[in-house]
């Protein structure tokens, strides 16, 4: 959005510059211009300095990005990631998995952002108070009617009570069970085995929205606990809470707990949501918050749900560093510059000194469609990472998921896990589209800590 508006800008400039100044000297010198002069001077020399400004920034960006992202010789480590770790408690990222509407793989999702695919569509299931089909995020595989058998099934052997989840509730607790169901098969392949064989414990932290009541909070964790157990971890070494937290705060603290001794850390957090319903969008609309014509800053209804599987950094697997700041902001434009300003705070926490956010190579976002929330991010991206891209470089997941919670901003630690994992160097992420609440992680290649 920012760099459509600085084109617009500069294109209206240059041609306004060239017409006025065209005219001008026409009128001082009483000269009626013929059709050649109108051609030369009313349309090829503006054009002439529109493109001598677009090829020198083509140029400047090109030189920027081959110094930062130099092919690394043979043997030698990659060239852009830091050289010394920021004093920030890590994490290690041993396996992430995702469920959204444009992929359930982080390539997936990552070649449909970069296509220009990942965003909502109308939604014919769905409609306004007028009787339109409004947008929506969804996703395909989210069968809340299956996800209700299979819980009742299990509810009524454990003899649990109905938690009286909603329609939006069982969709997203079907994407959040696919999610945990695909860790918990990373975690049995071999990651739950400490050097000595013993099998140490594993903590499932399911992050939900405000919407949850602490009874459905609790059936859930319940039911995440069942899934570990049912694929062969012993009940003994298996724990599982919902607490009412948000993602980034609960990496954080994990991260802290590996950083002290005696605290060993192996989990699971994931995130799962879903505002794709009648009754979201009806609340949505009530209050004047869904995004339609009227309304283009309003909420568009999605679905996500996205986890990682972390430990203690051993130096095989991409770390992770999180800063989170909470402070009030609105959608004004000194808030955004506010905004942004606190993002790099955050980042220069992260990132050790100049050098070290130059070998950023990628950036990922929760971000969504509101304008402000992307102008934020891009004024950010262009203060601190001159570098990227904003094309190819700066990828916003939020677009692609819609209204629904934590997942993503999970999905999009989890692109950058896999940016890390093939070799492009460390990618910075960060959570934006809840105004209150900005965060900044930081995920380098495993090779950053040998």
């Amino acid at each position: 959005m920012r760099g459509w508006l600085q084109g617009v800008m500069l294109s209206t400039s240059l041609f306004g510059g060239s017409w006025i100044g065209a005219v001008s000297y026409w009128r001082a010198t009483n000269r009626m211009p013929s059709a050649l002069d109108l051609l030369v001077w009313l349309a090829l020399l503006p054009l002439a300095l529109l493109l001598a400004v677009w090829a020198g920034r083509r140029v400047m960006n090109a030189r920027a990005r081959d110094d930062t992202n130099a092919a690394p010789a043979p043997g030698q480590a990659v060239a852009s990631v830091p050289a010394a770790a920021p004093a920030v408690p890590a994490l290690a990222i041993l396996a992430a998995a995702i469920r959204t509407p444009h992929g359930a793989t982080p390539d997936e999702l990552a070649q449909a952002i970069g296509a220009g695919r990942a965003r909502a569509d109308l939604d014919p299931a769905l409609v306004d108070q007028d009787g339109f089909p409004v947008f929506s995020a969804r996703v395909d595989s989210a069968d809340g009617d299956a996800m209700a058998a299979e819980l009742e099934g299990w509810r009524a052997q454990a003899g649990l009570d109905d938690p009286r989840f909603t329609p939006e509730q069982w969709r997203a607790l079907a994407l959040g069970t696919q999610v945990c169901t695909e860790l918990l098969a990373q975690a049995s392949a071999g990651a739950r085995q400490v050097a000595q064989g013993a099998l140490r414990g594993l903590r499932i932290h399911a992050v939900l929205g405000t919407d949850w009541d602490a009874a459905q909070r609790a059936q859930a964790s319940a039911w995440m606990a069942a899934l570990a157990i049912r694929d062969g971890w012993p009940a003994a070494t298996v724990s599982a809470s919902s607490p009412p937290m948000a993602a980034p705060g609960m990496l954080a603290r994990l991260a802290s707990q590996a950083d002290q001794d005696g605290e060993p850390v192996f989990a699971i957090v994931l995130a799962f949501g879903s505002q794709v319903g009648e009754a979201s969008v009806e609340r949505l609309a009530a209050r004047g918050a869904l995004f339609g014509a009227a309304t283009p800053q309003g909420l568009i209804p999605g679905e996500a749900a996205a986890g990682l599987l972390v430990a203690a950094p051993d130096g095989a697997a991409p770390t992770l560093q999180l800063a989170v700041a909470v402070e009030g902001a609105d959608e004004g434009g000194a808030a955004r510059n506010a905004g942004a300003a606190r993002l790099r705070r955050l980042a220069d926490a992260l990132v050790p000194g100049a050098d070290g956010m130059d070998a950023v190579t990628a950036l990922f976002a929760d971000t969504g469609h509101r304008s402000a929330r992307q102008l934020e991010l891009m004024k950010f991206a262009a203060d601190a990472l001159p570098q990227l891209d904003a094309g190819q470089d700066v990828k916003a997941v939020g677009g692609a998921c819609g209204q629904c919670g934590d997942g993503a901003f999970l999905a999009a630690l989890a692109l950058a896990r896999q940016h890390a994992l093939d070799g492009a160097g460390a990618a910075l992420c960060i959570a934006n589209e809840d105004p209150p609440q900005h965060t900044a992680a930081l995920v380098r290649p495993a090779a950053a800590l040998s």
